[in-house]
């Protein structure tokens, strides 16, 4: 059954087992708009148009907790989707903004339950944070200004068990914006250009550390009081998000570079 003939593919693919069979599924999303389910030997199993392009990776997690675990994709047709292992569409939010970047999944408002959280790219750039059945958390969406292309990376900044969000703009900036939606003293942290991956975050030693490449051709490791840690010029730009893997006992980022 491979290799399987697609669209463009822009995002990576996601194995999981979505029917409880013990065997993983793929789920894959195109540059035609297209969510498509194989099983592991090929075979379609079924699609979902989405209307639009699709750049960001799917999420996946039972976000209803109903047993089943479900699929959430966002969409340059200005809507993020959660869908079930059949591809039929448990949750449909009109964002009336382009949704470039990765779903990411985490409790933002402290009620016990993972929120979808995703950026805008459209002006006048907006951050959402949508409940599964599709309400906006409270307080959000927040309008930022500033156009958000890739995806965020949440973490627990401020210890209240809550997680918080950072993400790169093409406005040449890093946020990090707690969970009540206030930006955190020190940002944003700016950069010489946009910023096309989503950053990172790495907890080394109690303290977390945000990591980013900026189209300026550098790559960035921020403090989470705003200030730069250490910067690498590449010499051209980066458009991958950074890694991590322990060398020799200590803590190792790696990234690419155009």
């Amino acid at each position: 059954g491979f290799p399987i003939s697609t669209n463009q593919i822009l995002s990576s693919p996601a194995l999981v087992d979505l029917d409880g069979d013990g065997i993983d599924e793929i789920v894959i999303t195109d540059n035609e708009g297209t969510v498509s389910i194989f099983s592991i030997e090929g075979d379609e199993h079924c699609t979902f148009d989405t209307g639009n392009q699709i750049w960001g990776s799917p999420a996946i997690a039972d976000l209803d907790e109903d047993g089943s675990l479900e699929i959430i994709v966002s969409s340059k047709s200005r809507h993020l989707y959660m869908l079930d292992g059949d591809c039929n569409v448990e949750m449909d939010y009109d964002a009336d903004q382009f949704l470039m970047g990765s779903p990411a999944l985490g409790d933002i408002d402290g009620d016990g339950e993972l929120e979808i959280i995703v950026g805008g790219y459209s002006s006048p750039g907006k951050l959402f944070a949508v409940n599964p059945e599709g309400t906006d958390v409270t307080g959000f969406p927040i309008q930022l200004g500033e156009k958000i292309q890739r995806g965020v990376a949440l973490a627990d900044f401020n210890g209240n068990g809550r997680v918080d969000i950072v993400c790169g703009t093409d406005g040449e900036n890093i946020y990090l914006i707690y969970d009540d939606g206030t930006v955190a003293e020190g940002f944003p942290f700016e950069a010489g250009n946009d910023f096309r991956s989503a950053p990172s975050i790495l907890d080394y030693n109690g303290e977390k550390i945000i990591f980013a490449g900026s189209r300026d051709d550098s790559f960035y490791a921020v403090n989470s009081d705003g200030n730069l840690r250490f910067q690498i010029e590449t010499g051209n730009d980066i458009i991958t998000t950074a890694g991590f893997t322990e060398l020799n006992g200590m803590p190792a980022v790696f990234f690419g570079s155009s």
